[in-house]
């Protein structure tokens, strides 16, 4: 009860427009309102400050700045690297983010569609993280490889190396890979292509509930 007599008292005495706290002659602003900034004794709205996201209400720093920006000194300047969306605080020359449909190589901003069969990179990094159909990331998500590569794999997951859809005679076998129909069920030579199930058995068996019955 005491503090909050203590704060209404500060913000009722205060004749500083937008201000939350003066000291005890009320003539002094010790912190603003929320979205605005503390400078020589006024609170100025956070606006003032070009490309200013959020400001420090007790003082005349900038908190937050907008996309494409970067903190400098009190205020915020353009990010100098083409199609950046976050620079690293205080550089304007070097890129954190870049904006979506760019992957991060080193300080600068690269179209995605530039890496080979990727369609979404990763915007802090150079990793390719969903490539087009028939290709899947590969060497740390570098690039996207042909899911070909995969042995016995007709079709793959577009973020993973994981085979979906095997050849004729074989299944996807938990790990990533195709296996022989027959590692799974006994006497099976053909089964399903995306799951063990088994649709034509060896001779003198039948296939019965997904396994090979004699």
């Amino acid at each position: 009860i005491l503090l909050l007599s203590i704060f209404i008292s500060k913000a009722l005495f205060c004749i500083i427009p937008n201000c939350n706290g003066c000291d005890s002659s009320g003539n002094t602003c010790l912190y603003c309102r929320t979205g605005f900034f503390l400078s020589f004794n006024t609170c100025q709205d956070c606006s003032l400050k070009l490309s200013c996201a959020s400001c420090d209400p007790y003082s005349d720093a900038c908190w937050i700045c907008e996309s494409g920006f970067v903190k400098l000194g009190t205020g915020c300047t353009d990010c100098e690297v083409a199609n950046c969306k976050k620079c690293v605080a205080g550089i304007t020359t070097s890129c954190e983010e870049c904006q979506p449909g760019y992957y991060r190589d080193s300080s600068s901003c690269i179209l995605c569609s530039s890496k080979t069969d990727c369609q979404t990179c990763k915007t802090t990094s150079n990793e390719c993280l969903i490539c087009n159909p028939g290709f899947y990331p590969t060497n740390q998500n570098s690039q996207c490889s042909s899911c070909s590569g995969i042995s016995f794999c007709s079709s793959c997951s577009q973020t993973a190396a994981n085979c979906l859809v095997c050849q004729n005679g074989y299944t996807p076998n938990g790990n990533g890979g195709c296996s022989l129909c027959s590692s799974f069920r006994p006497f099976c030579d053909i089964c399903s292509s995306s799951s063990p199930s088994c649709s034509l058995c060896a001779l003198n068996y039948f296939p019965q509930n997904g396994v090979c019955s004699y």
